[in-house]
């Protein structure tokens, strides 16, 4: 970052920033014919940009990994613990998995703010998602924050959720619960002109057909409890994620 230099900067919008791969979404009161004269006449000469390439996909993971990055001025302790999904958004088993870790995760109904902030006290926040998964496959990860002298219990108190989770798997009325909020969630985003043309968005940058924004409730409503369990066992490896912690973290001689 430190030797970077405009020219360089010029070069690469040059080459990777332009209409070879941008999508315009519009949504409104439009009329049409105008909206496409005024697009024709704004950009009339631009160039520039590449299509998009592919990604190599993450591999799975081999074994459990630890890292520590002492921050001493950090006042508290950012926690992450997580591995790739193996999956894009649009395979078959990313909305039975997604729904599987908001039950895991997601605000604050999910079972990880339930036990480990609320019951526990023991973090600031915690959540649990998937992302990165437009373009490629992406990730799984449990993003978490402790004070430094409540990081043990934290993280005991997170792992035992996780194991449980991963071991058991969700129950017929979590996912009953999720299903209702995931879907009246998705309606209302809609709502909104900004909502709608982000979700349009997305749904182009995933591959998707925007008929996608008909079907995604659909989709969630008939995921089965076996589906989204077995999606649990089939692409999660908790004994083989990467554990990170970052901040203020105590030497062991100090926690506990």
């Amino acid at each position: 970052m430190q030797s970077a230099t405009i020219d360089e900067l010029k070069k690469f919008h040059a080459e990777h920033y332009g209409p070879a791969q941008a999508t315009l979404v519009a949504v409104g009161d439009i009329d049409l014919d105008l909206l496409q004269s005024e697009i024709a006449k704004s950009f009339d000469g631009w160039s520039g940009g590449k299509p998009r390439g592919g990604f190599p996909d993450a591999s799975a993971p081999k074994e459990k990994k630890e890292q520590t990055i002492s921050m001493a001025d950090k006042p508290n302790v950012s926690v992450i613990i997580g591995q790739a999904s193996g999956m894009t958004y649009r395979e078959p088993d990313a909305l039975a998995l997604r729904v599987a870790t908001a039950v895991l995760g997601r605000g604050f109904t999910g079972r990880l703010m339930a036990n480990v902030r609320d019951k526990e006290g023991l973090t600031y926040g915690i959540s649990a998602g998937l992302a990165n998964d437009s373009f490629s496959s992406g990730a799984w990860q449990i993003d978490a924050n402790f004070a430094p002298q409540l990081l043990d219990k934290g993280m005991a108190s997170t792992k035992r959720e996780l194991d449980s989770w991963y071991r058991d798997g969700i129950t017929a009325a979590e996912l009953e619960r999720v299903k209702t909020n995931l879907i009246g969630t998705f309606k209302v985003s809609l709502a909104t002109t900004d909502g709608l043309s982000s979700a349009l968005l997305e749904a182009i940058h995933r591959g998707l057909d925007v008929t996608w924004l008909d079907e995604y409730p659909k989709r969630i409503a008939a995921l089965s409890l076996s589906d989204v369990n077995a999606a649990i066992k089939k692409h999660l490896q908790p004994e083989k994620m990467t554990f990170i912690k970052a901040g203020s973290v105590p030497p062991p001689t100090d926690r506990g």
